[in-house]
């Protein structure tokens, strides 16, 4: 369903991530918008180019520092075509050819290959079975190894460098898949929307979207206040706020924001010199994922990042009643909103760097040299220095998006959010598939496909959402908070 036959004529964006900006690029392309007016309202920037074009450009709000973090900006992300799911397999093949161009030159994309593996007997076997069949039915089928024991897996690596091992049972080796540094691709992105709105009706409100506003006794959107203490008004009010969405738009039972957990290892010149040719390898029965080594963003050297693909962590907090949606709440409401702790919680970090040291034994060190305050793990990475932050993401139960009309203002608030761990690596064709949706494009043109696909969906039992899709590891029902009390707990 699309939101009607009317070209809008003023559009606010709220949201600056993949969603927002890759929308937002795609509506300046269309003859369709030459005369629509637009506002992209964001606290940030995935860049340092925050000058938009046309009359007063800009203006600042003081939103609070989280908030200032866009998930899709980071030294890198995997791309790949490797999908249980066909059309989505698709989908990445499509984005995956543009990566090859524009997207991926000057370093943004790297096709390093794809290491993705699981323990024979769990669900994350499934996945990557149904991945490498669907990946054989593809054009790159000549670069897809299969690998049918943990000494295939290992090889696999080790093929790569002598250094390194594959961990896993069961999997494949995917040579034209790879990884993209997040970072410099939305910041060409940034550049193609500043390129389109010179001479356009665009500007750019340097704030986060606080709160929207309902026409008394009419099923539309009017406006959306700031946290710069404005007040702004369209026609349309776009939103792609990722995991803050829960904040603005009631989505008990539709999508709840996840933390998954991240860390940066400091590695030498020289592992990064022997580690250089590594493919991407991610484990789905443990969730963890490493990459090959990347200059770190401070120029202070090389480091290699690990993470993991799980169900992930809630961050349940009490917010004031100013959500709209299915359920007008006029009382507190309870979701789970991003937050950024200086640390993991101990259990997390220590998978993560087990995996490490398990996947690249090169970095490990024997724990008795080292008389880091971790001196009793076992993974042997204590000497090195090592950042970590949560990753948030927006959850469905399906993990499909949700890019579709709000079922209660079809005609004035459009959602564009959802990614649930897999929205970046589909950022060239994104945008072009979401106004599709949302102009009904894709209804005359593709058969409605994902506009059934992304719709918004049937609630679940539970305001609780967790991601159902078959590629996810651990336990879901995590709290973030409460994984610190414990843990620190039973140090």
């Amino acid at each position: 369903m699309s939101i009607n036959n009317d070209v809008p004529r003023s559009i606010i964006i709220c949201g600056s991530g993949v969603f927002g900006l890759s929308t937002l690029y795609e509506l300046l392309q269309r003859p369709r918008y030459e005369r629509t007016r637009f506002i992209l309202l964001s606290p940030s920037l995935p860049s340092n180019l925050a000058k938009i074009h046309t009359g007063p450009t800009c203006t600042s709000g003081k939103p609070g520092s989280d908030r200032n973090l866009i998930a899709s900006v980071d030294t890198s992300r995997i791309i790949r075509g490797d999908y249980a799911d066909p059309d989505t397999a698709a989908l990445a093949r499509e984005a995956q050819t543009l990566w090859r161009g524009e997207w991926g030159a000057e370093g943004r994309y790297h096709e390093s290959g794809l290491l993705l593996t699981a323990d024979e007997g769990t669900k994350g076997a499934a996945y990557v079975k149904k991945s490498l069949e669907n990946g054989r039915q593809s054009d790159n089928v000549s670069w897809i190894k299969g690998l049918n024991n943990s000494s295939e897996v290992a090889g696999a690596m080790r093929e790569r460098s002598e250094d390194a091992m594959g961990i896993g049972n069961v999997g494949y080796l995917n040579g034209r898949s790879g990884w993209a540094d997040a970072g410099a691709a939305m910041e060409l992105l940034l550049k193609k929307v500043v390129e389109l709105s010179r001479g356009r009706k665009v500007k750019l409100v340097r704030a986060a979207a606080e709160r929207f506003y309902q026409n008394k006794g009419t099923k539309r959107v009017k406006g959306v206040s700031t946290s710069a203490g404005e007040v702004l008004a369209a026609d349309l009010m776009i939103v792609a706020t990722g995991a803050w969405t829960p904040t603005l738009v009631e989505t008990g039972g539709i999508a709840s924001a996840r933390g998954q957990c991240v860390a940066y290892v400091d590695i030498t010149k020289d592992e990064a010199e022997r580690l250089k040719n590594l493919p991407v390898h991610l484990n789905l029965s443990s969730g963890c994922f490493v990459f090959p080594p990347t200059k770190r963003a401070d120029g202070g050297g090389w480091e290699i990042k690990v993470a993991r693909h799980s169900y992930g962590y809630s961050n349940p907090v009490d917010i004031p009643p100013r959500t709209v949606g299915k359920l007008i709440r006029t009382e507190i409401t309870r979701v789970s909103v991003p937050s950024f702790p200086d640390t993991l919680p101990p259990r997390d970090e220590k998978m993560l760097l087990d995996f490490l040291a398990s996947a690249l034994p090169i970095l490990r060190k024997a724990e008795s040299d080292s008389t880091s305050e971790h001196a009793s793990s076992t993974h042997g990475l204590s000497h090195r220095r090592i950042r970590s932050r949560m990753c948030w993401y927006l959850d469905t139960h399906s993990g499909d998006y949700l890019v579709c009309p709000h079922p209660q203002f079809p005609g004035s608030l459009f959602l564009a959010t959802g990614g649930s761990g897999h929205a970046f690596k589909f950022l060239p064709a994104l945008g072009r598939h979401i106004v599709d949706v949302l102009d009904g494009t894709d209804e005359k043109e593709n058969g409605g496909a994902w506009t059934r696909r992304w719709a918004w969906p049937e609630r679940q039992k539970e305001d609780e959402v967790w991601c159902q899709d078959g590629s996810r590891a651990g336990e879901p029902g995590r709290e973030l908070r409460a994984a610190f009390v414990t843990e620190r707990s039973n140090l």
